[in-house]
């Protein structure tokens, strides 16, 4: 089935700077912009898990009513992460059920094509006909974006390792929260938070290897964004085909930050090296080490 909606992907690792990347995107008034969906995911249960646990077989038509009884039901899609199922039942969830059981019916019932339909009709219900999803999987599925959209154009956002480090160790609502309720255990929870942050990232340069080079690929860096934001939204708009207007180089504020706390509107680049105030010396030499493959992939070396 012909897809009736343009999306345009952001993929990358989470502390990559995607709520910025996303705010540039929703200066385009004409680009429906959806929030973290996380359709799949290698660390957590994901959306095979929803249909395993909820729908069961979709062969029949009973079990694609499951499926979109399940979709708007708000208990049932808690455990998906990601704002994008709230999101999602926020415009007339009644009707959107009604069209995604519609669409589905005389596809195969394959993954792919329920992504879609969910994408696509999410999107139409609300009168667009593009959108852009933010982390619709990690970057080690990006195979299957590539399967549901050959010609849709993928955003890879990365971002220094040691600041996506210093993110993710001083997150407020997730490792930075565990250190305050236990903070005995700070040493060992930042390792662990580093060990991950690590694995991710050389797992993520080793995506962008294989896809570098291809149409409708291209890699962004975040410290690019704050240094030069013109020269790299132009870039940005001509990649993913957005209106360019003066309102992107100062995007609205978003969430605040996990190293400042505070909200800010514009782009800030002091946030490329303000990891270099909350990660020791010794961190900083791990990281350095544990991801000097993976930079070079990236090209970081050549900047």
């Amino acid at each position: 089935m012909r897809s009736l909606v343009e999306p345009r992907f952001i993929v990358g690792l989470p502390r990559s700077g995607s709520t910025l990347w996303s705010r540039v995107f929703a200066e385009d008034e004409t680009v429906l912009c959806f929030r973290e969906m996380h359709f799949l995911s290698l660390w957590r249960k994901d959306f095979r898990y929803f249909l395993k646990k909820h729908v069961g077989r979709l062969s029949e038509n009973s079990g694609v009513t499951r499926l979109v009884d399940a979709l708007i039901d708000e208990q049932k899609t808690s455990f998906l992460k990601g704002n994008f199922w709230m999101q999602l039942r926020k415009h007339d969830p009644d009707l959107l059920a009604r069209n995604i059981y519609e669409r589905l019916l005389p596809t195969d019932r394959s993954l792919s094509e329920i992504f879609k339909a969910i994408i696509e009709e999410a999107c139409l219900i609300r009168g667009y006909r593009k959108c852009m999803v933010k982390f619709p999987v990690y970057v080690s599925q990006m195979d299957f974006l590539r399967q549901c959209y050959p010609k849709a154009p993928i955003v890879h956002i990365t971002r220094d390792p040691r600041a996506i480090a210093a993110s993710k160790t001083n997150d407020p609502g997730g490792v930075g929260k565990f250190i305050k309720q236990h903070p005995w255990m700070e040493p060992s929870l930042r390792m662990a938070a580093l060990l991950f942050v690590v694995m991710q990232y050389n797992l993520a340069a080793r995506t962008h290897q294989k896809h570098s080079g291809q149409h409708h690929y291209q890699l962004f860096y975040y410290e690019d964004l704050l240094a030069n934001p013109e020269k790299v939204i132009a870039e940005l708009c001509e990649f993913a085909e957005l209106i360019w207007s003066e309102s992107m180089l100062d995007p609205k504020s978003g969430q605040p930050s996990s190293l400042t706390g505070q909200r800010r509107s514009g782009f800030d680049p002091n946030a490329a090296s303000r990891w270099k105030d909350v990660l020791s010396n010794r961190e900083v030499r791990f990281i350095e080490f544990m991801t000097k493959s993976a930079q070079a992939k990236y090209g970081f070396h050549r900047r």
